[in-house]
């Protein structure tokens, strides 16, 4: 990417007066992609390199929905095709209705919007979207310290063409869309983030814009999704388990170092107490599984194996059903046609 002083002298290709543009396109943007893109602005800023990524969603008509985005690849200024690919067949093997619809573009310096900069990767980028241009979405970390404005740090434009057919774009206006199952998973970003965020700030002194737009975007979004009772009751059980969990690992690792010291002492030294406690270790040891971890890890592959197999199966015959579906059709229209040619005529 440029640097600052070349996009100063860059004219803007953005469109700024759009009184006189319209659009129909309607975008949904969903928490998930709004948590993964500011944690790529996380790590962006304590690397000091420019991110950029995909967003996963789909297009009905000029209505769009972002659900998931991903990190390219870049070497030496060039994004890696290969990976994208294949990342783009892995969302498409999980989830049949999602494609790449836009890309998103995380700067570290001024303009923090469209510049000639990012043209050639705009364009390069349209072969993954229909040969037409995709949705740029770029991160604004800017935070006016005079305002109160709880507006998201994130833009998203469509790519428009003057009468030279030069790209312009234009900002196009989104709004917050969530599935129920989303609304657990922000929830719980919300309130890990109110205990985290003073070590937080403490690790990123040097960038608390970042920290303050990350937090404003989570809370932003819980404010308007997370009312709900259900959620809550989720979390609380996740929470449950996860406490248990830990106090299992912790009396688990009591009884590692007692047995790591027992071995360091002689058997004379031993007490009551001491066999009684082995034989303890022993009986609740016999009663775990000894079966082969390996097997059983080879197990739940074939299984997630047999299971896509099973998918493509399954996929065959409904397009076997179609194609036998659409013969059937053309058969009967056959047939019609067929009766209206005279006998003398036909073959």
């Amino acid at each position: 990417m440029a640097s600052s002083t070349e996009t100063d002298q860059t004219p803007s290709i953005v469109l700024r007066n759009q009184s006189g543009h319209s659009t129909d396109l309607t975008i949904g943007l969903h928490p998930l992609a709004i948590l993964n893109i500011s944690d790529y602005y996380t790590r962006a800023h304590l690397s000091g390199k420019e991110l950029l990524g995909g967003l996963i969603g789909k297009q009905t008509g000029r209505d769009v929905s972002i659900e998931q985005s991903f990190e390219f690849s870049v070497t030496d200024g060039n994004i890696n095709e290969e990976l994208v690919v294949t990342k783009l067949e892995q969302f498409k093997t999980c989830f049949e209705t999602l494609d790449f619809v836009g890309w998103f573009y995380i700067p570290l310096q001024p303009p923090y919007e469209p510049s000639e900069a990012i043209l050639s990767v705009h364009q390069y980028l349209a072969k993954f979207h229909n040969d037409t241009p995709p949705l740029l979405l770029i991160l604004d970390p800017r935070i006016d310290s005079m305002t109160t404005s709880q507006k998201l740090p994130i833009t998203i434009y469509e790519t428009l063409f003057t009468e030279e057919g030069k790209p312009v774009f234009a900002e196009v206006q989104h709004r917050i869309e969530s599935f129920e199952a989303e609304h657990v998973g922000v929830l719980y970003v919300a309130k890990q983030d109110q205990v985290v965020q003073p070590s937080h700030d403490a690790i990123v002194s040097g960038g608390s814009q970042l920290a303050e737009s990350s937090t404003s975007a989570q809370k932003d979004v819980s404010e308007d999704l997370l009312h709900n009772n259900d959620a809550e009751e989720i979390v609380s059980q996740i929470n449950s388990q996860a406490n248990a969990v830990k106090m299992l690992a912790a009396r688990v690792d009591i009884i590692r170092r007692y047995l790591e010291y027992i071995m360091t002492i002689p058997e004379s030294a031993f007490t009551a107490a001491d066999f009684e406690i082995l034989r303890e270790i022993n009986a609740l040891v016999g009663q775990l599984s000894t079966e082969n971890i390996t097997a059983i890890a080879q197990g739940q592959q074939f299984d997630g194996l047999l299971a896509a197999l099973l998918g493509l199966v399954t996929k065959g015959v409904k397009h076997g059903v179609d194609l036998n579906a659409k013969r059937n059709t053309l058969d009967v229209q056959l047939r019609g046609r067929m009766d209206k040619i005279p006998s003398l005529l036909r073959p």
